[in-house]
């Protein structure tokens, strides 16, 4: 398989053995998906044989040792481009420290767990902080669409937060109708 480039064994019985063997024999994998399948940190050793490796996808396994991974991942890391991890019981202890990691040692890295690497491993609850840190991540700190007020078009805004007069919302869409001559004059 030395022309293998994918290789998807997401919810497989997979046993550290031939797992190795399995990415031994395709050497030229850049896209490797093992969700689900029950590896612990040391089934990975044989990560360092891919050379190509550029997506990698580790998430929901029973990998508990944040510098086991580390190791594993350490010969691939410099062209990593996309890894999960979510669902690992590493994150509940040691979160912190493998995302320093992933940013000191994966130049490469833009996605983790389907997110920038520093908003996806960052361990908050408070909604201020998050806000604030997806501001400094190059994002506006909110969530919004793209919809205009829909008064100017004649029909009141359902939420504030695009409407261009609240208060007055109803008077707004009321007026443009009647100019648009969809309302008649009493």
């Amino acid at each position: 398989m030395p022309h293998l480039l994918s290789l998807d064994l997401s919810h497989s019985a997979v046993d550290p053995a031939g797992l190795g063997a399995l990415l031994e024999a395709g050497p030229a994998i850049r896209e490797l998906r093992a969700r689900g399948c029950g590896l612990r940190a040391d089934a990975l050793a044989a990560l360092g044989k891919l050379e190509h490796l550029e997506e990698l996808d580790l998430a929901e396994n029973m990998i508990d040792s944040a510098e086991s991974l580390q190791r594993s991942l350490a010969p691939v890391r410099r062209g990593l481009k996309s890894l999960a991890v979510a669902g690992n019981p590493f994150l509940d202890s040691g979160r912190e420290a493998f995302a320093q990691w992933l940013t000191a040692e994966c130049p490469c890295l833009r996605d983790v767990d389907g997110a920038a690497p520093e908003i996806a491993l960052k361990q908050t609850t408070d909604l201020a902080e998050l806000t604030q840190f997806a501001g400094s991540a190059g994002g506006d700190g909110a969530v919004q669409d793209s919809a205009s007020c829909s008064c100017l078009e004649g029909n009141p805004c359902a939420v504030p937060y695009n409407c261009k007069d609240w208060p007055n919302r109803f008077k707004v869409a009321e007026d443009r109708r009647r100019e648009l001559g969809y309302l008649l004059t009493r």
